[in-house]
């Protein structure tokens, strides 16, 4: 199960970065047409093109966390190989189920991107939850038993 969330984890974390670069661009776009839209006399003209600037600084402010989130991930990733720091990759799991919230409610909908980043959140949960269970001896949350003392040594025989 670590494998595979770790797996699936980088490939949307690959996602996310060149995700969050078009957000980024696409944006900065959006927002510069709004500024220029902004400068024209008409009222309306005026109205729309700060619509235009808020959303397109909204983009640029989501595209900035998709590729942060993509680091995170990229690094969660490499903790499910390793065993490590499981609070790492349930941190970042839990950031991509905000992002595939985020991105279905207020930008782009349902897509299967979002199913995939759901899907490797899960993995990725899953994974971190096993590195927990190995940690604290075996997932009943206590420690194993302590071993036994060996048994005394002989005492030479004479002779």
């Amino acid at each position: 199960m670590r494998v595979a969330g770790g797996v699936l984890i980088i490939i949307v974390a690959v996602m996310n970065l060149i995700g969050g670069c078009g957000y980024v661009a696409a944006g900065a776009l959006t927002a510069g047409a709004g500024a220029i839209m902004e400068e024209v006399e008409d009222g309306e003209m005026q109205q729309e093109g700060a619509a235009l600037t808020d959303g397109g600084g909204n983009a640029v402010m989501f595209g900035y966390f998709k590729m942060v989130l993509g680091a995170l991930e990229i690094a969660a990733g490499v903790v499910l190989f390793v065993g490590t720091a499981a609070m790492l990759a349930k941190l970042t799991a839990g950031l991509e189920v905000i992002n595939v919230v985020i991105g279905a409610g207020v930008f782009v909908g349902v897509s299967i991107f979002s199913a995939l980043g759901i899907i490797a959140a899960v993995l990725a949960f899953l994974g971190a939850q096993q590195i927990g269970a190995a940690a604290s001896g075996g997932g009943g949350g206590s420690a194993p038993p302590p071993a036994e003392a060996p048994p005394a040594a002989a005492p030479p025989a004479e002779g």
